[in-house]
Formats: structure tokens, sequence, C-alpha cells
């Protein structure tokens, strides 16, 4: 029986995975970084840190320039969540709120986009815990941040809880944390060839867990 759903955020609540995508493409573009398809379809998912690092290894003054130019854009340019949000998704958070059902959130974003966010698609006070990126030593896909969430609620068992997770980073680190993870499949996941298959269940719809995993309760 699920008594913990761990939702990214991402992607998973709301539609913006495509958004940061074609963000990164135009700064990449505009700064004149060369980058391929492959490498931008790589960053999903991933956080701000880990995107220099991987692109300027070496030179660490160079790096911390870019990334401070990088974080300026990204807060002169924060998307309409409302707009991108997933319904659905909302709904089943809401769903499982009423059933008694403890959710978190388990975010590589940034605390003040997450905030911005829950306040937008109206969730601010459903989650029971809601940890960002910036609060652990390594982000996704190193475990730690869903270590660091389960930790919150040591009465639940593993077996318990249930991830829900769209890129590969992220059900690399949920399955890292030794967690059931469920996939979320979209058009842009499929677009941008996301490999999904560490994952215990691949779905379209939340209705589909609904059936999978909430029957009992």
């Amino acid at each position: 029986m699920i008594q913990l759903v761990i939702f990214d955020m991402d992607g998973v609540l709301v539609d913006s995975e495509r958004v940061h995508y074609e963000r990164r493409k135009r700064f990449f573009q505009r700064h004149q970084f060369q980058l391929t398809d492959q490498q931008l379809d790589k960053m999903v998912g991933s956080n701000a840190n880990d995107i220099w690092q991987a692109l300027i290894p070496a030179d660490t003054e160079k790096r911390e320039h870019w990334l401070t130019i990088y974080r300026e854009d990204v807060r002169a340019n924060l998307m309409d969540y409302q707009a991108i949000c997933d319904a659905q998704m909302i709904q089943f958070v809401q769903w499982l709120h009423q059933k008694a059902i403890t959710c978190a959130l388990a975010s590589s974003a940034p605390r003040l986009l997450i905030e911005k966010c829950l306040a937008d698609i109206g969730l601010t006070q459903t989650f029971d815990a809601i940890l960002s990126g910036e609060e652990v030593a390594f982000n996704k896909p190193n475990p730690d941040i869903y270590l660091k969430t389960i930790e919150k609620f040591p009465q639940i068992p593993k077996h318990n809880i249930l991830v829900i997770e769209d890129s590969t980073i992220g059900i690399e680190a949920a399955k890292k944390a030794g967690l059931t993870v469920a996939a979320k499949e979209t058009s842009f996941t499929k677009k941008v060839n996301m490999d999904q298959s560490q994952a215990d269940i691949r779905f379209i719809q939340p209705e589909e867990l609904e059936h999978h995993y909430f029957q009992e309760n």
C-alpha cells in the first residue's frame, strides 16, 4: 500500500521542461555556444550547476562567470506555471491529499522557482515536505534529495513509497535511493528520446497510477 508519493516538479506537475529546453537553446545560441541537440537533450532534468560543470569543467572562474549570467537569464524569464500546468496531475495531487496519502515534492529546481510554481498552480499548502536541489550536497542523478526526503517520514517503509519522475537523471536518483518509480511519458519526453527504462512503470494519465497503486486505498 502506497503511503507516500514524492513528486518531481518540472515535467511532472508542469510542462516546464519544454520551456526550459527552448530557453536554454536560445541562451546558448545568443552567446555563441555551439551545442548539439544531443547535448541539449542530456540537460533535461538537470540543474544549472551541473550543466555548467559539464560545459566548462576545468576553468572555475569562467564557469562561475557564465553560471551567473545564466541564472540572471532564468530570473529574467520566470514562466507562468499556471499556463503550463498539467491539470490532471494537479487533480491527482489533490485526490491523494483528500485520501490522507502523504505527498512530498523533491525538485532539482531552486527554491525560488519551486515556490513560484506552487503558488501559480495552487498547491502551496498541499505538500507535507518540499525539498530543493539547493538543499543537498549533490543533486540528481545522485540520490541525496530522495534520501533526505524519506528521512522526514521514518515511519513509512521504502516499499510503501512511490516517486513520480519524468527525466532519466530523476529516475536514476530515485532508483539509487531504493524507491519505486513511475515515469510520466509526454510528447516532450518522446521528442528528446528520454530514457525511462529504469522506471518500474510508465504512465501517460494519472488515472493509470490510481488503478495500479491505489485500488485498495
